[in-house]
């Protein structure tokens, strides 16, 4: 995990390496790394367009699968601390959704999806994806049930300010 991102719930993932022969083939590598999930056992469904991780300087393409075999999932490295089975329905409540409203001298840099299940918090990049997911499932953006703004002097902060909104 990279350093700067500990903590975070985050979907598997990693670089391209040159034994990789895709996008879909590195993320099925990564997964299949970091959790218990057995290769056989999934098939790719959707490979989205390659996104910025805005602020940071690096590119993401998510690739969604399909798994077939549905015992639990458990930590597969030293990478993953836990893994959470959380279901699409209780993404797309508008009651466990929300919004960050970026703010630099009061004016709004950008807004970000947040998602609380439970005792579970997403937000961040991941938060974004599974926004694009339920957009492409055609659960269009809802009025979130909770917005919350955060005034960033230092981009850096950001990341300091999970635990601000998760618990809100």
């Amino acid at each position: 995990m990279v350093s700067h991102h500990r903590n975070e719930v985050a979907f598997p993932g990693g670089v391209i390496e040159p034994t990789d022969g895709s996008v879909v083939e590195a993320a099925l590598r990564e997964m299949v790394e970091e959790t218990s999930v057995a290769a056989a056992t999934v098939a790719p469904v959707v490979e989205f367009e390659e996104r910025s991780l805005f602020p940071a300087p690096f590119r993401s393409t998510p690739v969604v699968f399909y798994r077939t075999d549905q015992s639990a999932i458990t930590a597969g490295s030293a990478e993953t601390d836990d893994v959470y089975d959380i279901r699409i329905a209780d993404l797309a409540d508008p009651a466990n959704r929300g919004s960050i409203r970026v703010l630099a001298a009061n004016a709004e840099l950008y807004r970000l999806p947040y998602f609380t299940v439970g005792d579970v918090t997403v937000w961040g990049y991941t938060a974004v994806v599974l926004s694009a997911i339920l957009d492409a499932m055609g659960w269009s953006p809802v009025p979130p049930a909770t917005e919350v703004n955060i005034q960033v002097w230092n981009l850096r902060r950001l990341a300091r300010t999970a635990s601000e909104f998760s618990r809100v």
